[in-house]
């Protein structure tokens, strides 16, 4: 029934075309004749933004007025009625998704002069009566004065709000996953950054409980943007923040990082109304436009800096990174193996992570009439950066790439590249509809709206090697390696001989017996290239120290791998499996592309009581990804090459007997060509080199330099089957985008021209679409709001039809003659003794869903048992399914059923007094996957051994479901007098259908890793909020969090241990990592104001500290979890651990240190008067100086640590005792020892530094 509803309701919101637009206000306000209180019916009311009017309307009979569906800001509100002396009410402030209740307007018909307007100042109060959602709002004059400049920044002020200081934007709203919380700005729901330049900003509103059924798709909070709009009066701004300048290997300056930024903003009218005079009244249309450009040598500082090796030796080892092994080994041992902190020295700032961005932001807003408004807009982030590489990267899809690489202390000259942008744009609608004025009949309907906005997003990243960039061919070329090859007649065969063929292959009778010849390696040579020198001098050292000892060392290619020697395709081996060698060229490269498109609006109308609000909201977004590992193709492109002529040829007219060999013949060879061995890369290399095709001439292919092939020249099979270097959806295997949308079919069927699988794989498409009704009423002193939303999500793709079975599976109705106990129904999967025989006598099981059973029907907890492999054989479909790449095909396959959600909302707010008020609400959240639901055809074709893909990571799960919170909330907010008040609110969650890691136990052909909705959790919380609003010199905003926040899984891959030990289904409830149980949050603001309003210090006459200001912002948090280990084991250190690393007690059962963070800026603003004339006259302009500083007591914030110590910088490992036997047999023990102490300090286990920075900004 509930479906059929769901359905019922999406198609009436479809056909109604009202849709969802998240983030707007609404203002509502009476007029009254000031001497006897009455109210003042059909007045006029205009709404102005910005010296432009934005919407006009008139009050009912009762006085009453209503602007719906306006962007958050600053608006000033202008009544008239004839007779009576004009109001004027400046700077009401309108909240996303909020009611603005204006103090009733009180005009005079006594007064003297009625066509002068009164001006009123607004005041937000301090409490709302609509109070129907939590959370926070601070608006652009608050955060300018602010020390923080993002929005991030900017939200974590609001109670509730938990974020690490590590320089991320995530946020964890009452102890949600930081992926359960959305960002919108200007109505777009954020994906890619959500950078944004400071001047832009607007308002920036949290909801963290109570979350209207406009928003959906989210179980955290909301974050809710809103940009400036325009101006009909022409205003602007330049901006220049710098904490220090890069000079040779040192930045000077405030700081040791190097941050620099311009920023600008300008806004005018683009087209003005005029009145009957031909005076300019106000903007039709208006425009705002601001950007910021940005470097910074270091965007996320170390507390403790960082370590390299000094110069003059880092160049030493660049140049010769060998010596030669003396030792029974032989070989060379490379040289960073003796470096020890005597070479080494200290730096402030990480090498080589510079960052270079752009942001810019515009709206342009049309006024087309007094009830209409129309407004383009969009922003820009482009970033530019260098990666700080320390352990294992992951690509675009999750999956390991570069595995064991710590570039920091001896390769900081090759960390990778990612430059990313994120562009959005959208265009909005607003008609708002007149009231009717007739008074003998009035409208039922009042204060209508609808507003309509389509809005377009893109993200696009790559991460490269930043001089190879997408010459995959050069990520691994080392240089020219010359092979000298001769026949020897080293074989000889007098007793069984060979036989002779002829063409067709058949025996001729002949037998050849005597000497026969094989090719023979006698030289290896070299000569460096010059695209990765460092690599090319690794392999020149090598060659130098056995430049007179070429047999053995460098007479084949295998003497020169095998002795350290570096070609074409390798990576030199890790410093003490700790650190990645000098020249290591990053062995990924990535390319992530997002779009989305959205269309969303809202329509309103107030009937009688009643606020009703109905919308709708369409999304589809399309994600693209491709990640290669371009260094090892130099490796599969030999292990491709020269396959078809390995054997030798016996056909008659092939070979010759030209010589004998004591008295024997002897036999010269040619090759046989085999085309069901000749690869699509020889073909194709073949080609390029002018070679005839199917010839049988041997391809010296280390010879060639790496312009003679690219990635295009292999088949995507041989790219996925030989190692996993390619993986890829919405681009093909060479990195271009697919065009339309490809199908199972296609993917598994379609081939080029030389019958090689194209393996087209489609963009990952799904389409989400939502609808809600939701209704703000008044019952007595109640205001209620009660809404419902309904959200329809479509993976617009394929999933397996039986996660147990890569290949279609027989239930018991589809097998004849089997005799079934009578607790098995036909629709069970039945197993048996061997699945590529089946047959009815040898049935061992059974499996309805999850459950299983014995071939005597009774339930199993372990189908492991079922057969002797560990593997459960299903009765297939076709038994001679067994290999995932050759039989998978699109018969395992269904479609993905869409899923439906209805989520209530109600909520409520009970005022017992001007000054105090009870709020409540009940919401049920729900929140499609965010991630690791997408079907990976090619993951599944590289089906792996021991329950991972070739690729090195789980599985997806296509078919996941919508994650789900319940939440309740219950609060108090009261006036303390008229400058401040206090609110303490207690909440509760429930959060289900979590997504977590998991064990497909029992599949065939193999168990394996993937994601389920195995996990949940409960919050428990009370917010305690105090708010002083600005009295004398002082405002303040202050809130207390107590919080207990407990899960089964802090992320995706929390059991991802427990997963592996075959104990995945264990379900414990532990404190989550984000569990902060203590958090305070201050928001001050000291502050001097000018002529009349100073209040301050007088020296000499001077009002010397006028505009000038001080805000300080406090973050103070007891520690997050983290789990005990009783055993250290060198895991985070060492590349690979050594033993085990057993928990000691409960997970997370133990606490980091408590952290406290205080950001200041103190500023002055310095009034600007030129020109001739006096008072208006003169051009006026401000001058703001300040000083922002971001942990300014360098507090030492502890937010990692080694779970054997407890310590941020040592793990125990040198001193455990059980080590030392690995310790004292490296190659340089002290060096070891100092190598793993510099490694083991991670800077990443500490908050971030104190950061000073001067700014300018000048306003016009």
């Amino acid at each position: 029934m509930l479906r059929k509803l769901a359905v019922f309701v999406s198609v009436f919101f479809t056909v109604s075309l009202v849709l969802a637009q998240t983030g707007q206000g609404t203002i509502k306000g009476k007029m009254l004749d000031k001497d006897n209180g009455e109210p003042l019916a059909f007045a006029n009311v205009v709404l102005m933004k910005g010296g432009s009017q934005v919407a006009g309307t008139m009050t009912d009979f009762d006085g009453k007025f209503t602007f719906p569906a306006l962007t958050p800001g600053k608006y000033t509100v202008q009544a008239t009625y004839v007779g009576y002396q004009p109001m004027q009410v400046n700077d009401v402030v309108v909240m996303s998704g909020k009611i603005t209740f204006m103090k009733d307007i009180k005009a005079s018909s006594s007064a003297e002069n009625l066509e002068e307007f009164v001006v009123i100042d607004y005041e937000v109060p301090l409490i709302s009566k609509d109070q129907t959602s939590s959370g926070g709002t601070v608006t652009a004059e608050d955060i300018k004065k602010m020390p923080g400049r993002s929005a991030a920044s900017i939200a974590a002020t609001v109670g509730g709000v938990y974020a690490t200081d590590n320089g991320s934007n995530a946020l964890s709203v009452r102890g949600a996953r930081t992926s359960g919380t959305d960002t919108y700005i200007d109505g777009i729901k954020v994906r890619g950054t959500q950078n944004l330049p400071k001047s832009a900003i607007e308002q920036v509103s949290v909801i963290t409980g109570g979350i209207p059924a406009q928003y959906g798709d989210a179980t955290g909070g909301i974050v809710n943007i809103t940009t400036r709009g325009a101006s009909k009066d022409w205003f602007g701004g330049i901006e220049y923040l710098t904490s220090g300048f890069k000079t040779g290997d040192d930045v000077i300056g405030l700081d040791k990082f190097g941050f620099n930024l311009l920023g600008w903003s300008v806004s005018g009218p683009i087209k003005t109304r005029k009145d009957s005079l031909g005076n300019k009244k106000d903007a039709i249309a208006g425009f705002f436009f601001s950007g910021e450009a940005k470097h910074e040598v270091d965007p996320r500082p170390f507390y403790n800096g960082d370590m390299k090796v000094n110069d003059a030796l880092m160049l030493e080892l660049e140049e010769t990174p060998y010596i030669q092994n003396l030792g029974d080994a032989g070989g060379v041992i490379n040289n960073a193996s003796y470096v020890g902190l005597n070479d080494m020295e200290e730096t402030p700032f990480r090498l080589n992570v510079s960052r270079k961005s752009l942001n810019l932001a515009g709206k342009i807003d049309l006024t087309t009439s007094k009830t209409t408004n129309v407004t383009f807009g969009g922003s820009f982030d482009y970033r530019d950066a260098n990666n700080y590489v320390r352990g294992t990267n992951r690509d675009a899809n999750n999956y390991v790439r570069g595995t064991n690489t710590a570039f920091s202390l001896f390769n900081s000259a090759n960390n990778p590249q990612t430059i990313d942008r994120t562009w959005r744009a959208y265009g909005r609608f607003t008609q708002r509809f007149e009231n009717s004025s007739d008074e003998e009949n009035p409208s039922l309907i009042k204060d209508a709206f609808i507003t309509f906005q389509v809005d377009y997003s893109n993200y696009h990243a790559v991460t490269q090697d930043e001089r190879h960039k997408d010459n995959l061919s050069h990520y691994g070329y080392i240089g020219k390696f010359t092979t000298t090859r001769i026949q020897n007649y080293d074989e000889l065969n007098e007793v069984t001989g060979y036989a002779v063929v002829d063409a067709n292959g058949n025996p001729t009778g002949d037998t050849l017996k005597g000497y026969f010849s094989n090719w023979q390696t006698l030289l290896y040579e070299f000569e460096p290239g010059d695209l990765n020198p460092t690599l090319a001098n690794y392999t020149s050292n090598y060659y130098d120290v056995f430049a007179n000892d070429p047999f053995g060392n460098w007479d084949n290619r295998e003497n020169v791998q095998s002795n350290g020697g570096l070609i074409n395709g390798d990576n030199p081996a890790n410093v003490y499996g700790m650190w990645s060698s000098m020249g290591r060229v990053n062995n990924s490269y990535t390319v992530n592309d997002q779009s989305q498109f959205r269309v969303s609006a809202q329509g309103s109308a107030s009937i009688k009581d009643h606020s009703l609000k109905i919308g709708f909201e369409y999304e589809q977004t399309v994600d693209r990804a491709y990640s290669a590992a371009p260094v090892g193709l130099w490796t599969l492109g030999r292990q491709l090459v020269n396959t078809q002529i390995e054997q030798r040829s016996f056909e008659e007219g092939t070979f010759t007997q030209e010589i004998w060999i004591d008295s024997r013949p002897a036999y010269l060879l040619d090759q046989a060509y085999d085309p069901n061995s000749h690869s699509a890369f020889d073909k194709n290399l073949r080609d390029a080199l002018g070679m005839q095709v199917d010839g049988t001439n041997w391809i010296d292919f280390d010879s060639y330099g790496p312009d003679v092939w690219d990635i295009g020249m292999f088949s995507p099979d041989e790219l996925i089957s030989n190692g996993g270097f390619v993986n890829n959806f919405g681009y093909d295997h060479t990195g271009e985008k697919t065009s339309g949308n490809p199908s199972l079919d296609d993917f598994f069927n379609n081939v080029d021209e030389n019958g090689n699988k194209l393996r087209e794989t489609p963009a990952f498409q799904p389409i989400y679409v939502a609808g809600f009704i939701q209704d703000k009423f008044a019952f007595d002193d109640l205001i209620f709001n009660v809404g419902v939303r309904i959200d329809r999500y479509d993976a617009n793709q394929s999933v397996l039809k039986d996660k147990y079975s890569m290949f279609p599976v027989k239930t018991v109705a589809e097998i004849q003659g089997l005799d079934v106990p009578e607790n098995i129904g036909d629709d069970f999967v039945v197993y048996v003794a061997d699945a590529t025989s089946p047959n009815v006598g040898d049935v061992v099981g059974y499996r309805d869903g999850d459950v299983w059973y014995n071939s005597g029907g009774e339930e199993i907890t372990d189908p492991t048992v079922l057969h002797s492999s560990g593997i459960p054989n299903p009765w297939l479909v076709d038994p001679n399914d067994d290999q995932v790449f050759a039989d998978l095909d699109a018969e395992s396959f269904k479609d993905f059923e869409p899923q439906v959600n209805i989520s209530p909302r109600i909520a409520f707010s009970f005022p017992i007094s001007d000054e105090a008020l009870f709020f409540a609400h009940y919401d049920v959240l729900t929140q499609r996957p965010e991630s690791n639901n997408r079907m990976d055809l090619i993951s599944y074709l590289a089906f792996g051994a021991g329950g991972n893909n070739l690729f090195g990571g789980y599985f997806n799960n296509p078919a996941l479901k919508a994650e789900q919170t319940i939440d309740y909330e219950l609060g108090f907010q009261q006036k303390l007098d008229n400058y401040s008040a206090l609110k303490l609110s207690a909440f509760y969650r429930e959060m289900r259908n979590q997504v977590q890691s998991t064990q497909v136990l029992g599949a065939y052909p193999g168990s394996y890793f993937t994601f389920d909705n195995k996990d949940f959790g409960t919050v428990k919380g009370l917010t305690v909020s105090y708010d002083l609003r600005t009295k004398g010199n002082v405002s303040l905003r202050a809130s207390y969090t107590l919080q207990f926040a407990d899960g089964t899984g802090s992320s995706t891959t929390t059991s991802g241990a427990l997963v592996a030990s075959g104990n995945g289904n264990l379900r414990t409830l532990i404190p989550l990592a984000f569990d902060q149980r203590h958090r305070i949050v201050v928001a001050a603001d000291y502050r001097y104001g000018k002529e009349k309003n100073y209040n301050g210090p007088v020296m000499f006459g001077k009002d010397i500290l006028q505009n000038t200001g001080l805000n300080v912002t406090m973050r103070s948090g007891s520690g997050t979890p983290y789990t005990k280990r009783s055993r250290v084991n060198g895991g985070g250190v060492l590349f690979t651990s050594q033993g085990l690393s057993p928990q000691e007690g409960q997970l997370n059962a133990s606490r980091l240190p408590f952290n406290t963070t205080v950001d200041v800026k103190l500023d002055r603003t310095i009034d600007l008067k030129w020109g001739k004339g006096e008072g208006e006259d003169r051009k006026e302009a401000t001058l703001n100086i300040y000083i922002q500083t971001l942990n300014v007591l360098n507090a030492k914030n502890i937010i990692g640590v080694y779970g054997a110590t407890g310590n941020p910088d040592d793990d125990g490992f040198l001193e455990a005792a059980y080590q030392q036997t690995y310790i004292v047999n490296q190659i340089d023990e002290n060096a070891f020892r100092d190598q793993y102490r510099v490694k083991a300090d991670n800077g990443y286990n500490y908050a971030l530094p104190r950061r000073m920075r001067l700014g300018i900004q000048l306003n016009f």
